[in-house]
């Protein structure tokens, strides 16, 4: 339904940014191009669930690479083009940004300027759920009989991700937006990067 009225898809992001090998095959055999769902150098610590499984991310390449079949955070012979989704330590986000538009425009400058260097592309991963406005009830839901991973990834990830939600959140991303253009940033579809990338 989507791809007939947007066209062909052929770009993927993995759900909470879970993927692995089999992914990859699984993205070949269905006919996607790129991914975008590694982000190297980002670290979350206690604040997420599979933390331990993003240790990896730490160690994939900043720039975009073909993904091996051996590991998604390794460059390969598979036919997926990998668009790491920008970072250092903090991920150039959404919830970064809501949570501390300072980090952000710290973490905007280094990256604007690593990209213009190095010519890596910026990505920033945004939500469209980030733009509702969901008032002020905060429901923690529990899913780990641990107390510390609950307190952590529960109780204050849960408050940190419902900051500076609906009008607040565009505001901000309209800043985002117009720091990168004043920049002189082009904007690209990751499948507009993907042609860009293989010629």
């Amino acid at each position: 339904m989507i791809e007939s009225i947007a066209g062909r898809i052929e770009s993927f992001r993995a759900p909470a940014l879970r993927l692995n090998e089999d992914t990859v095959k699984v993205l070949e055999e269905t006919g996607f191009t790129s991914d975008s769902s590694v982000c190297p150098q980002r670290f979350d610590g206690p604040l997420t669930f599979g933390a331990k499984r993003k240790l990896k991310w730490l160690v994939a390449p900043r720039k975009p690479y073909m993904i091996s079949y051996d590991s998604v955070v390794k460059s390969g012979s598979s036919n997926i083009l990998e668009i790491p989704i920008s970072a250092a330590i903090f991920p150039f986000i959404g919830t970064t940004m809501r949570i501390s538009p300072f980090i952000t425009k710290i973490l905007q400058k280094y990256l604007y300027h690593e990209s213009k260097k190095t010519g890596k592309p910026v990505v920033f991963l945004f939500h469209p759920n980030e733009c509702l406005d969901i008032g002020n009830e905060i429901v923690t839901t529990r899913r780990t009989s641990n107390p510390v991973e609950y307190l952590f990834a529960d109780v204050i990830r849960h408050k940190l991700k419902l900051k500076n939600l609906g009008q607040a959140s565009l505001k901000l991303l309209d800043e985002v937006i117009t720091s990168a253009k004043e920049f002189g940033f082009e904007f690209v579809s990751a499948g507009e990067y993907k042609r860009i990338f293989d010629n």
